[in-house]
């Protein structure tokens, strides 16, 4: 099976290195490529870095190749390194490096990475249209405020979107069943939030609650700077996760969810207390993020107990 080392482009071409073992071409020529026609080719080995987004990787999947990822931190110091520039060719030149002379540091992507993939591909064009129909709603209720009538073509793109949806959900469903089982009685969590954890926040990635929540961007790590201070260390978090639990928390305090809105309100009240200088909506901040960081600990113990906690047991730190 034929190699690939590939650097992908954010709204551009890949570009991708073929290697070759003719002694007529010794030099790797670069050269660009859209997702669309790496579909198209025969099976290859392909070789990528982790940032890779998920529907570049589920795609070539898809399509018969077998990806290889390694650890975008590694090309990124050797680049350092070497002092050479940030170019798409060169990362993908180091990726094919990296692949001939230390080949343990690439990890194939599996069949659970795939349906991990799947399901992320799904959650993602969900949100997609989500967000799509709510700005036409939007759009609709400007145009109700101002001219006092609906648009024929707005309303046929909101009902041709809100079927996506829905069949969507419907393959999304199967793929949450078991977490859905843990989930569906809390008030507030729904269906697309609960995708949204198991694609996004998957507890069962972790084996260790610490590492769970510096990933999601629910806890940080102090150290002591030359002059003693402790200094708050930046630590990349998975975006789209902490964003799930801050809609999570944020449904919550609108449906009035028994003990997390009690919570919510509690913490308010004690920032309020501790800081009165705080501007109203950084309080408000500060008590979501109490409020997503202690259901964020709720959920990864029920996923790796399997079973509902008591609230009372769950404590208030």
């Amino acid at each position: 099976m034929n190699k690939i080392y590939l650097d992908w482009g954010r709204r551009k071409p890949h570009v991708i290195i073929r290697p070759t073992n003719s002694p007529e071409q010794i030099e790797w020529v670069p050269e660009e490529i859209t997702t669309e026609e790496l579909t198209k080719l025969e099976p290859h080995e392909i070789y990528i870095e982790t940032g890779c987004p998920y529907f570049v990787k589920y795609q070539l999947l898809q399509a018969g190749h077998r990806v290889y990822q390694i650890d975008g931190k590694i090309t990124k110091w050797e680049r350092t390194s070497l002092d050479l520039p940030k170019t798409d060719e060169i990362d993908a030149t180091l990726i094919g490096m990296f692949e001939q002379s230390e080949p343990a540091l690439f990890k194939e992507l599996t069949e659970k990475d795939k349906q991990r993939l799947y399901l992320q591909f799904l959650v993602g064009q969900l949100d997609r249209y989500t967000r799509q129909c709510t700005r036409l709603k939007n759009t609709d209720s400007s145009l109700v405020a101002e001219f006092n009538k609906h648009d024929e073509y707005i309303e046929q793109s909101i009902n041709f979107l809100e079927e996506r949806k829905e069949q969507l959900l419907s393959r999304i469903s199967p793929l949450t069943y078991d977490e859905m089982k843990l989930l569906k009685d809390i008030k507030g969590v729904g269906p697309v939030l609960i995708a949204d954890i198991c694609a996004w926040a998957n507890p069962d990635d972790f084996h260790c609650l610490t590492d769970y929540l510096l990933t999601i961007g629910y806890k940080a790590i102090y150290k002591r700077n030359k002059q003693g201070k402790l200094v708050k260390m930046k630590k990349a978090c998975r975006t789209k996760a902490k964003r799930t639990f801050w809609q999570i928390t944020d449904s919550f305090v609108k449906q009035r969810t028994p003990y997390w809105r009690e919570l919510y309100d509690k913490r308010k009240q004690e920032f309020k207390e501790k800081y009165p200088d705080y501007r109203p909506g950084k309080i408000n901040g500060m008590a979501y993020n109490r409020v997503s960081t202690q259901f964020a600990k709720h959920v990864y113990k029920l996923f790796h107990e399997g079973q509902r906690l008591k609230t009372s047991n769950l404590g208030d730190s």
